[in-house]
C-alpha cells in the first residue's frame, strides 16, 4: 500500500504515540493532566502601556472588536505560563485592558487584574484557571493560544519567541508544511 509523505508521517507519529503511556501523547497535543506539584510563582502587575505600545493581532474571529497585545508586557514564566496585557476594543471605541496569563501545558487561562480608566489596575478576585473553550467569547485567547504562546500545545520558550510570532503574523512552528 502506498502512503503520500503526509500520511506517512501522520502514521509514524501515530505508531509511534502507540507505544508511549497515554500522558505522553496527551501532552503532545496539549491535554496533560494537570501536575498537582505545580506552584504559579509570583505575578507583579505590569504598569499600564502608552497608548502607542499596543500590537494588533488577527484574533480570527467574527466580532467587530479590534485586539492587541502590549509586547513590552509578555513574559514566559519559570512556571510555564505566559502573562500579557490585552487591549479589547469596540467598533465604537470602547476599550477593555486586562492583564492574563496562559498555561500551555493544561490549556487553560485566567485573569489577573483589570484596568480602570484612571490608569490604575483592579486586581481580580477570581484566581481560579479557566479552561480554555473555543467559542465567540474566548476566540482571541485560543488564537492566542495556538498562533503565538503554544505552538503545537508546547510553550514558547522565551519572550524573544513571542515577539518574532506577532511581528510575524503567527508563531513560525504553525506554518511547517
Amino acid at each position: 500500500m502506498s502512503f503520500p509523505y503526509f500520511g506517512r508521517s501522520l502514521l509514524v507519529l501515530l505508531f509511534a504515540l502507540a507505544g508511549q503511556p497515554c500522558c505522553y501523547g496527551a501532552g503532545l497535543f496539549g491535554l496533560a493532566e494537570d501536575d498537582p506539584n505545580w506552584q504559579e510563582q509570583e505575578v507583579s502587575i505590569p504598569g499600564l502601556p502608552r497608548d502607542d505600545a499596543w500590537f494588533a493581532f488577527d484574533a480570527r474571529t467574527l466580532s467587530t472588536h479590534r485586539y492587541f497585545v502590549d509586547l513590552a508586557s509578555l513574559s514566559v514564566g519559570n512556571d510555564g505560563v505566559v502573562r500579557y496585557v490585552l487591549l479589547v476594543e469596540s467598533e465604537a471605541g470602547a476599550r477593555n485592558i486586562r492583564f492574563e496569563g496562559m498555561r500551555c501545558s493544561t490549556r487553560e487561562w485566567r485573569l489577573y487584574a483589570t484596568a480602570r480608566r484612571d490608569g490604575s489596575w483592579v486586581k481580580s478576585r477570581n484566581e481560579t484557571w479557566e479552561k480554555l473553550r473555543d467559542g465567540a467569547s474566548n476566540r482571541h485567547r485560543v488564537t492566542l493560544f495556538g498562533d503565538y504562546f503554544c505552538p503545537g500545545g508546547v510553550i514558547a520558550r522565551d519572550v524573544r519567541e513571542l515577539e518574532a510570532a506577532f511581528r510575524q503574523g503567527g508563531h513560525p512552528d504553525n506554518h511547517l508544511w
